[in-house]
């Protein structure tokens, strides 16, 4: 069986359109085009992948077939990288160098496929078929890929493509792979086969040239996703993060990091270690970089009261527990909960009376049954779940040991198939002066701040939409309402600021390391008032707002979206999108007690609302997001301002909070 990769290292190609360093959107000249592509930061990076781990994942998988790997570069790539290729080519007899001359750019992959499988090649000959495909530098194969494109290669699919449409993604970063995630891309590029083969006169028969996205629009694709045949690999070297230019490496890493939350985590390190074997030790199931793996618990077929107990060291500050749970059909929230073994900084255990307020503020009550001390419920339910707690734990506490047990239901099946503990991996430097956020937005973003945290709030608004706080003040406003006459503080601010418009001033005049924006108030409609705008909230009604219909604009009409658009560019104006963090909340479904929320119709017209919001602010670089795992988008059934769609489960105000403050350690 016979086949021939592609691989284009960095090879210089100042026009051509399939990437955003080349295509002119992004640099200006050859010069920057050329000092970027080469570039040591991003070239060192794609040499440890390509030629450190990549290369000896495809000898190894190759060892059964008839392979040749061609690799196409620049004449003006730098000596030290052309010299490792050097290297490589002498350490892996099926590695093919393609040095490119002058204004070349075309790769000879197809002319060594001639060589080698040609007509006149003693190996080869017309009718034979053979696989050729391209792998980018950044990129890996399966141990078993060859294995799986076997079948697919006959004269009779000759013309055809194949897809192996499941894999795996990760960060790559410093050496290691974290997060891997199960990922389903049909018609992926990496690793999509072309089946080729050479008549009598040597003309190659082969699939159109397509972009890989579109192939199946040109040629016949068989597309198999029984097993994994690629890992996709995300790092901040990539053509991607370009567009995050101007936010720098952490709007990329969080770009990078969200994306990679929309695939599901893997079922099992072990699998994904099998089809990279030789990159085993390179895995780290830690969901982001900043936090390390410090503890794992066996897999159980069958939870009890007596539960699983796992040591963890005395680890402090962030502590981050993943697991997933199989739970019998009857399971409600409550019926598994998580415990944590908490000592002082001389190893004395916190007992029911110590700290009591900070504990409770991290969603923890002290047990008196024997063995749990301070814990949480989870929200289990029925089937196969994905948890994840996070807890910033108050300065002098310590986490020993973590408890995952049964509760409240004896009879009720519980199988524990993950459980993945980690904690920080470094602290870093202290900062020089305390960090400051101004927050603009709705309760979701400011009642995480009542957790411990050194973050102090200049101000925090709420009630104006994006599409009233920077419109003109309205005229004669004071013959229309009375301010006055809302008795409560906090709202008759909140009221007279969007009136007034004085958030524009406030945020000039404001100093602050990060303007942190949710968009849950964005649910109100605008209103025609006195020549201009204001947000129809419950307080301007209680203060005299009565305006008709007719002058109302609910959020998704065409004058809602035109006003907001226009605030989004008045507050560009105003703050650096860099300083910017928009905390992305979706609305509820269901509550923490399995209940689901009436007006169903209602909730997704807020959420598809959001999505293009968020879609919008999406585009502009520089701008960061906090996204949560599904499982923490849950309405508190008794949370403290009432049960609504966007009142969240305390595990959120942990997850938010954590996030806020990892990147603004690390500004």
């Amino acid at each position: 069986m016979r086949f021939i990769g592609e691989t284009r290292f960095s090879l210089l190609k100042p026009e051509s359109p399939n990437w955003l360093a080349s295509n002119g959107s992004r640099f200006g000249s050859l010069e920057e085009y050329r000092d970027y592509l080469y570039s040591t930061k991003r070239l060192d990076v794609r040499s440890e992948i390509f030629l450190d781990v990549s290369l000896p994942q495809l000898q190894r998988a190759s060892a059964s077939v008839d392979y040749r790997h061609v690799v196409s570069y620049s004449e003006t790539l730098p000596a030290t990288y052309q010299l490792r290729l050097e290297e490589a080519r002498r350490q892996f007899d099926f590695l093919v160098l393609d040095r490119h001359t002058g204004d070349t750019t075309e790769s000879s992959s197809l002319e060594v496929a001639r060589e080698i499988f040609g007509p006149d090649s003693p190996t080869g000959g017309a009718g034979t078929p053979f696989g050729w495909f391209r792998l980018d530098d950044d990129d890996l194969l399966s141990a078993d890929y060859f294995e799986q494109m076997r079948p697919y290669v006959t004269a009779a699919n000759v013309g055809m493509q194949v897809s192996l449409g499941s894999g795996y993604t990760a960060l790559w970063k410093d050496g290691c792979f974290y997060d891997p995630r199960s990922a389903w891309s049909p018609l992926i590029a990496v690793g999509l086969l072309s089946i080729c083969m050479f008549d009598g006169t040597g003309q190659v028969i082969r699939p159109v040239e397509a972009p890989h996205h579109e192939s199946d629009r040109y040629n016949p694709v068989i597309l198999d996703s029984r097993k994994a045949g690629y890992l996709w690999v995300r790092h901040l070297s990539q053509d991607t993060s370009l567009r995050c230019v101007e936010g720098g490496p952490d709007e990329a890493l969080a770009s990078i990091m969200k994306d990679l939350n929309r695939f599901p985590r893997v079922n099992s390190m072990g699998e994904v270690e099998r089809l990279f074997p030789l990159s085993a030790e390179r895995f780290s199931p830690a969901p982001s970089p900043g936090l390390a793996l410090i503890a794992v618990g066996h897999p159980i077929p069958a939870l009890d009261e007596r539960g699983l107990r796992v040591e963890t060291g005395a680890t402090d500050r962030a502590i981050q527990v993943e697991l997933t749970l199989e739970c019998g059909a009857d399971a409600v929230a409550g019926n598994a909960l998580l415990g944590l073994d908490l000592v002082d900084s001389a190893g004395i255990p916190l007992g029911p009376d110590d700290m009591q307020d900070e504990l409770r503020q991290l969603g923890l009550s002290f047990s008196q049954v024997p063995g749990i001390g301070h814990f949480r419920y989870l929200a289990s339910r029925p089937g196969r779940s994905d948890y994840s707690v996070t807890l910033n734990l108050p300065d002098g506490v310590f986490c020993t040991s973590v408890l995952l047990r049964r509760w409240n239901n004896p009879a009720l099946d519980i199988r524990v198939a993950r459980l993945e503990i980690f904690g920080m991996q470094f602290r870093g430097a202290p900062k020089s002066k305390p960090v400051k956020v101004f927050i603009w937005g709705s309760c979701v973003s400011r009642d995480p701040f009542e957790l411990d945290s050194d973050i102090e709030i200049v101000d925090y608004r709420a009630r104006s939409s994006l599409g009233s706080a920077f419109a003109a003040r309205p005229l004669d406003w004071e013959n229309q309402i009375d301010l006055g006459s809302l008795t409560s503080p906090f709202q008759r601010r909140m009221a007279t600021a969007d009136v007034i418009k004085s958030l524009a001033v406030d945020l000039r005049s404001a100093e602050f390391d990060a303007l942190i924006l949710d968009f849950i108030d964005e649910r109100m409609s605008t209103v025609d008032f006195c020549g201009s705008v204001v947000t129809d909230s419950p307080e301007l009604a209680a203060a005299g707002l009565n305006v008709p219909a007719t002058l109302k604009h609910e959020p998704w009409s065409e004058n809602g979206w035109a006003l907001r658009k226009a605030g989004i560019v008045s507050l560009l104006e105003i703050v650096d999108p860099s300083r910017i963090i928009v905390n992305r909340v979706y609305w509820a479904t269901t509550d923490d007690a399995g209940d689901a929320f009436a007006q169903a119709r209602w909730i997704a017209k807020n959420n598809a609302f959001l999505r293009e919001l968020y879609e919008i602010i999406e585009l502009i670089p520089g701008i960061r997001f906090i996204d949560y795992p599904d499982e923490m988008l849950v309405a508190g059934s008794e949370h403290h301002w009432g049960r609504q769609p966007y009142h969240y489960i305390a595990e959120l105000n942990q997850y938010f909070l954590f996030e806020v403050e990892k990147m603004l350690a690390a500004d």
